[in-house]
């Protein structure tokens, strides 16, 4: 489905959208709403990161936070995890250094240097970023809708693929918030 195509959900029952002939289920509306959300507040994430000051970009808080650079790398780790390419497992021998949870027993299995860390340049981080929160998006839309209830396998154990979707559909934003906090400490 392609931004303006409209559903008609009287149709629904016979599985097809009259206006646009494709075949819809109630898993494939799911999967083009995650689309469609995913895209959004990564645009929005990444608009706030460009806009951030290159100053303070690397800049931890003084009351003890992580810096938006940190704060870009960690959803860019974290988006392998929670829209995996294909939504197959993770591989075992993936290692990532900016997933947080520090005191969990399964981050041990997982740490190590990311693809993009701290020490490159915002512009790196931004890329690194970017690249991956557009394979996210786009993995969710040709995504097969009969996997969403499939049981993968991440670093924190077994977990439901609509499970991690949605969980990165909130954890985008929620560090949209501390990338927006971030601006207002620091300008003070």
């Amino acid at each position: 489905m392609v931004r303006g195509d409209v559903l008609d959900l009287r149709s629904h029952e016979t599985g097809i959208v009259r206006e646009t002939g494709l075949k819809v289920t109630p898993m494939s509306e799911t999967l083009a709403l995650i689309a469609e959300q995913l895209s959004r507040t990564s645009k929005m994430f990444l608009k706030a990161l460009e806009e951030f000051p290159q100053s303070t970009f690397f800049t931890d808080l003084p009351s003890g936070g992580h810096s938006v650079a940190w704060h870009a790398l960690h959803i860019a780790d974290w988006t392998q995890i929670l829209v995996p390419a294909g939504f197959n497992s993770i591989p075992t021998d993936l290692r990532l250094g900016h997933l947080g949870w520090e005191d969990a027993a399964w981050i041990a299995g997982a740490t190590g240097p990311s693809p993009v860390n701290l020490t490159d340049t915002k512009t790196a981080i931004l890329e690194y970023l970017k690249r991956e929160l557009e394979r996210g998006v786009e993995t969710v839309k040709v995504g097969a809708a009969d996997l969403l209830e499939a049981r993968i396998s991440t670093p924190m154990g077994e977990r439901v693929v609509r499970t991690l979707l949605l969980t990165q559909m909130g954890h985008v934003p929620y560090h949209y918030g501390q990338v927006k906090m971030n601006a207002r400490q620091l300008e003070g």
